[in-house]
């Protein structure tokens, strides 16, 4: 199959697109700032084009059946690899074209993303690999953006731990390789969610709602939190609890707004607390049985 793959990609276009581009250039930086690409992160890029790569460019197919026919056979040879590498590369160039890249905390969250991704794909993450990703959170846009700020400070705190910081960086991207999921949400290491279920109390405190819930409907979140003698506030409650169904495209949605909005809050001093559904239910369960 011909390598060459230079085709000129448009920054105008459907912005869910633009997305997805920024996130396909984030996974190829994350793959190759290493200086090396191997079989998993082959796979696991194969795996994300097929899902997603029509949504950005239909010619993409050409570079989805190439790394089809290398992964095959199940290795990869020293040729195959520096024709994959070869591929990326010019990829990766012609998805930026003359765009500048991640100018707004959209593009550089979407970006990061794909980093991880594409950084974790072989479920290991090297010093390399570690050094891109704080390059980015301590760029520019990454030192203005709240949300940025809270992912630097949970990989900080395990980056010693190496296979703590795999799984850190799995919940950040919404994914993990060991089980071939290559999407899903995008804002795990976030939260504040208390170890003991009992320590989140309900009596008397205030509670937003954010995003999409397991449980039901937004009412019926609010029906259940009242039971257990809490309030629910759009402004400024004790604790956001953020829906388990949230997306990768979180930082353009409204539910985004809010979850950024109470970070720059509590970095402001205010004692407002980021929750998931996963731990809201559990202490509500807990305290429920006691009524």
């Amino acid at each position: 199959m011909a390598s060459d793959t230079r085709w000129r990609f448009s920054s105008d276009g459907i912005y869910g697109a633009i997305k997805y581009q920024e996130e396909l250039e984030g996974i190829l930086d994350g793959i190759m700032c290493d200086g090396q690409v191997n079989f998993h992160e082959i796979v696991h890029l194969a795996t994300w084009l097929r899902e997603h790569g029509k949504k950005i460019d239909p010619r993409l197919e050409s570079v989805l059946e190439l790394l089809d026919d290398v992964a095959a056979d199940g290795t990869i040879d020293t040729a195959e690899q520096q024709l994959i590498a070869q591929t990326l590369k010019q990829l990766r160039l012609d998805l930026r074209g003359t765009r500048k890249p991640f100018e707004f905390e959209e593009g550089l969250i979407q970006h990061l993303v794909g980093v991880i991704k594409g950084a974790t794909s072989d479920q290991a993450i090297d010093d390399k690999e570690l050094h891109r990703i704080l390059q980015l959170l301590d760029s520019e846009v990454g030192k203005t953006s709240a949300f940025a700020k809270s992912i630097k400070s949970a990989i900080e705190r395990c980056k010693n731990d190496r296979n703590k910081l795999v799984q850190t960086l799995y919940d950040i991207a919404g994914h993990d390789p060991s089980l071939g999921i290559v999407g899903g949400q995008a804002i795990g290491g976030i939260f504040d969610d208390p170890e003991d279920p009992a320590a989140l109390t309900f009596s008397g405190k205030n509670f937003g709602f954010t995003g999409t819930f397991e449980y039901g409907p937004r009412v019926a979140c609010i029906r259940r939190v009242e039971r257990l003698g809490g309030h629910f506030t759009k402004h400024r409650p004790d604790f956001l609890v953020v829906g388990s169904t949230i997306t990768r495209a979180w930082a353009s949605t409204n539910y985004g707004r809010k979850i950024e909005a109470a970070i720059k809050a509590r970095e402001q001093g205010y004692p407002i607390q980021l929750i998931s559904e996963a731990a809201w239910d559990k202490a509500a369960r807990l305290h429920e049985s006691h009524l």
